[in-house]
């Protein structure tokens, strides 16, 4: 409700209404009211249903305001009298294009022609201007499936009747065939296989529910599929090439490491053999040290005793003079 009413004050405020239709509205003027909305409203403009649902809804409303406008021209006995009277927010220029455009013998032969063909129409509703889309909206949160809702807006509760034979025979079908059904098969998702079995399909669009019940076709959801399958494609080799890359990055990065641990092996085994090398010298060193130390002491002891035996030899021979020697 929101939504439908926003299209509309923006058509009001912001779009010529002079146009006879929505078609003869140029495209430029149909894409600055389409940024509009899409400032006011969160709308994937890449969807086709979505781009769909917003054209029709400008389409129903800016002929919902020509009505309303052609009513209010109706009230008066005729066309200089409806132009002394013009609607305070209309554009006064745009007001005497319809006005003259209503007052044409061109367009009485059209709206009588138009009052005909509706005349003929077999699948009529009972709900007024109001869209199904609304009426939906509004069951969307009770029992009620697509079989109730195509009985209760086709059923004149004054004639007590539906408003057309077709649309008997076409609600009995699908009654009959709801009752086949187990009671706890009664679903809504049931009763929309057999609504669309009985009225029949056609892609883009759903029999019986009015233009502005727009599914998402076939075709549509495949191409939908298929880009977004190559998107993710895409992004995988995107992420494959980044990977090889850094994978080879990584690999030249190893091998040089292994270089250098290579370089160091090498050094850290001539280091063991330097220093097994010096700690053998070092041992010879110390040994040789300890026999010149043990030489030394021998040399030592030698020497004295030999003295020792020399002053024994003179105290026996008498000589008194005291011996200093060690």
């Amino acid at each position: 409700m929101l939504y439908t009413t926003r299209v509309a004050w923006i058509l009001k405020h912001h779009s010529d209404l002079s146009h006879a239709t929505w078609h003869d509205v140029p495209t430029n003027e149909k894409d600055e009211l389409v940024a509009r909305v899409q400032v006011d409203f969160i709308l994937d403009w890449t969807k086709k249903n979505h781009r769909l649902t917003v054209m029709k809804t400008f389409r129903k409303r800016f002929n919902a305001i020509r009505y309303e406008l052609h009513k209010i021209y109706k009230t008066f006995e005729n066309a200089e009298e409806a132009l002394a009277n013009r609607p305070s927010w209309v554009n006064p220029n745009v007001w005497v294009k319809l006005c003259g455009r209503w007052s044409s013998e061109e367009f009485k032969r059209l709206s009588e022609q138009n009052k005909c063909n509706r005349e003929k129409q077999k699948m009529n509703h009972t709900v007024g201007r109001t869209s199904f889309l609304r009426l939906m909206e509004l069951r969307s949160d009770t029992d009620s499936h697509l079989v109730d809702f195509f009985k209760d807006v086709r059923w004149s509760k004054k004639k007590g009747k539906f408003v057309t034979p077709l649309i008997e025979e076409n609600y009995n079908e699908m009654a009959r065939k709801l009752a086949k059904l187990e009671p706890k098969k009664h679903t809504k998702e049931a009763a929309t296989t057999i609504f669309e079995e009985v009225l029949s399909h056609r892609s883009g669009y759903v029999r019986g529910l009015g233009e502005m019940v727009i599914p998402d076709s076939s075709r549509g959801c495949n191409d939908e599929v298929i880009t977004e399958l190559t998107t993710v494609a895409a992004r995988h080799q995107e992420d494959v090439a980044r990977h090889e890359k850094d994978a080879q990055y990584y690999k030249s990065q190893l091998d040089e490491l292994r270089g250098d641990v290579k370089v160091l092996l090498e050094r850290q085994r001539e280091y063991d053999k330097l220093m097994t090398t010096l700690m053998s010298e070092s041992s010879l060193k110390e040994s040789l040290i300890e026999r010149l130390k043990e030489l030394h002491n021998l040399l030592l002891r030698t020497t004295r005793a030999h003295f020792l035996n020399i002053l024994a030899s003179k105290s026996d021979q008498g000589d008194d003079k005291p011996s200093t020697i060690f």
